[in-house]
């Protein structure tokens, strides 16, 4: 794909992804009594989530006809060129009123994410990158920690429910006894965009699904953190372990992580 098509993407996604995240504040202000259906435990969705990836897909397929969209409720048929879709990333936030969620969308071309997306309503905040081209927030460049100590890291950690209790436990109880302070927030796609803006130290995650995923880490990648690889295998469709983190804590990390 060329300059001026992967450009093209670039702008319409994050045109989508501001519209997603507005309709979502405003579902929610407007809204009380919404919809939410359990899919497993602590795991939920709501008719905001199911508008918002509609119309992610509807604009995206619109304009580029020969892509496809694989998203977290609507699932899809991933091919070449895939758009990676989270509507409403941090959705138990969103159900309780908790400020913490986020939209994330990802472009990927023959199994390289190419362009990623978050954006925080919230905040208004708008995280984009494009390979090649740097990481950004609401069109300013962001730069990765350059934290080089443990003791002085502060690590976000995601925890899923398709990895054992122990296994997030263990995490926190290694990183703490090395110096770490840590954070869980409830939203990964958003915590890694603060990541890549240096607000965390490093985010780690045993399990996390590509939707959730691939934009945040095409954000560090592009803000100079180092970035474990993701999209081995079958990654896109089941997920993988995530790690982000300043490039100095990379080998400690890795060895206690």
């Amino acid at each position: 794909m060329d300059h001026s098509e992967l450009e093209a993407r670039y702008v319409a996604v994050k045109q989508i992804a501001l519209s997603a995240g507005k309709n979502a504040v405003h579902f929610l202000k407007n809204h009380a009594q919404f919809k939410v259906e359990q899919k497993g435990t602590q795991d939920f969705v709501t008719q905001a989530d199911k508008a918002n990836e509609k119309e992610i897909t509807e604009f995206l397929l619109q304009r580029f006809p020969a892509d496809t969209v694989f998203g977290e409720e609507m699932g899809g048929s991933p091919s070449e060129a895939v758009w990676v879709v989270d509507p409403i990333d941090g959705t138990s936030n969103f159900i309780r009123g908790i400020s913490y969620f986020c939209v994330s969308i990802a472009f990927v071309e023959k199994k390289q994410v190419k362009i990623g997306v978050v954006y925080d309503p919230v905040a208004d905040e708008l995280y984009s990158a494009w390979e090649g081209h740097g990481a950004f927030c609401n069109e300013q460049p962001i730069q990765a920690s350059r934290c080089e100590k443990l003791s002085e890291a502060l690590i976000g950690l995601g925890y899923s429910r398709r990895t054992e209790p122990a296994a997030y436990a263990s995490a926190i109880e290694r990183l703490m006894s090395a110096g770490c302070e840590y954070r869980r927030y409830g939203a990964a796609a958003l915590m890694l965009a603060h990541a890549a803006a240096g607000k965390f130290d490093g985010f780690f995650e045993v399990h996390l699904n590509s939707w959730d995923a691939l934009a945040g880490l095409i954000l560090n990648q592009e803000a100079g953190a180092y970035v474990a690889p993701f999209l081995t295998e079958n990654a896109l469709t089941e997920g993988n372990q995530a790690l982000v983190c300043s490039k100095f804590l990379k080998e400690p990390l890795l060895e206690l992580l």
